[in-house]
């Protein structure tokens, strides 16, 4: 006799085939890829270029030989470096204190930590480096380098045609002769010199204002024994509008001579602030 099979017996039986047949299924199942990476944007590469910059700048009684800026730049910015080599044909040691920036896309920028603009002995050369961060600044074909501020002077070194002309304060030398008497002083002119700056000092001038040293010869056609003492007091400049320009009272502007009876004293200097 076959006995039927109790109610909670079958009642598993179908749970387990079940639960084997989702098993099954599952195996069967294609398995789900793998979500696929985004594509990275490749970083912009920097790209170097070098400015032959090759101008002198007379500064502060220096000679500046701007040579090479290099710049390495891409859309985000990136760093230019300006190399130079300083002169001091004075006989004090100098250091150039003018403020150098570089003005690009409307902007100034300041020098960065690493630049190194060291004392120059008299006499002597030295090499300089002046090192600028640009910050979302690609290129710098507009680029200006500026030696000084307002109020004195500025120098102005573009690194190409973009930034206009360049300004260099180089020194005027003047060849003309003339002559002039008072009383028993004659002056012979010799010649003279225009800048920008005052080199015995390590100074620049005002934007307004300009330095004209001239040189000349002095002679004392008087018989007094004692001689004749020249010295401020018995020169001075007649400018073409007129004005009478005295020299430059610093202890350095002006030869002080005691010149003897008919003799005459060479190369002597008058600076005057025109």
């Amino acid at each position: 006799m076959i006995r039927a099979a109790p109610r909670r017996s079958l009642a598993n039986l179908a749970a387990i085939l079940l639960s084997a047949a989702l098993a099954a299924a599952a195996c069967d199942a294609p398995q789900a890829s793998a979500r696929p990476s985004p594509t990275r944007t490749p970083e912009p590469t920097p790209a170097k270029t070098t400015y032959d910059l090759s101008t002198d700048v007379w500064y502060e009684g220096l000679v500046v030989h701007v040579g090479q800026a290099i710049a390495i730049l891409d859309a985000r910015g990136g760093t230019i470096d300006v190399t130079m080599t300083i002169e001091n044909p004075n006989a004090e040691s100098s250091t150039l204190d003018a403020a150098i920036g570089l003005i690009v896309a409307g902007q100034r920028i300041e020098p960065t930590r690493d630049s190194q603009v060291p004392s120059i002995p008299a006499k002597e050369s030295r090499l300089a480096l002046v090192s600028f961060e640009l910050q979302a600044i690609g290129s710098v074909e507009d680029g200006v380098l500026e030696i000084g501020a307002d109020p004195e002077h500025v120098a102005r070194v573009p690194f190409t045609e973009a930034g206009g002309s360049a300004v260099t304060l180089q020194p005027i030398e003047i060849t003309t002769e003339g002559r002039g008497s008072a009383g028993d002083l004659r002056v012979q002119l010799r010649g003279g010199i225009l800048r920008w700056d005052l080199p015995d000092w390590s100074l620049e001038l005002p934007a307004t204002t300009q330095a004209l040293t001239l040189t000349y010869d002095a002679t004392y056609t008087g018989s007094f024994s004692g001689g004749f003492p020249f010295t401020s007091e018995n020169i001075a400049l007649r400018l073409p509008n007129g004005e009478v320009v005295e020299t430059r009272r610093d202890g350095r502007s002006q030869s002080i001579e005691l010149i003897g009876a008919g003799k005459t004293k060479k190369n002597l200097i008058s600076r005057f602030e025109i």
